[in-house]
């Protein structure tokens, strides 16, 4: 369960991860006016909420924080590089439920 008082994860369930995940996005969009209301499973980091590439970097170092996971610092959530588009929250979830199955502690 996410415990916001320490910033860790410990079997973590999907709706857990997915709010970190809308907090982590509200958190590091706050200076792009974003709110979170506007933030679902459906949005689109780039085209609804006008993230930038770069700003994925910022978003995995806080996210990495708040679940105890080294996320490298090459693997941008914000961007499928394969088909050349920005990631919805849904599919970041997967990515991160996927990178944190892999990479127990």
């Amino acid at each position: 369960m996410y415990d916001n008082h320490t910033s860790r994860y410990e079997k973590v369930t999907k709706n857990e991860l997915e709010k970190c995940i809308i907090d982590t996005i509200f958190e590091v969009g706050k200076t792009k006016g974003i709110r979170k209301e506007d933030i679902k499973k459906n949005t689109d980091v780039g085209t609804d909420l006008g993230f930038e590439s770069s700003d994925g970097l910022n978003f995995v170092i806080v996210l990495g924080t708040k679940i105890g996971k080294d996320i490298p610092n090459d693997m941008n959530l914000f961007v499928d590089d394969k088909n050349k588009k920005f990631n919805d929250v849904s599919q970041i979830v997967k990515i991160v439920e996927e990178f944190m199955e892999n990479n127990k502690s």
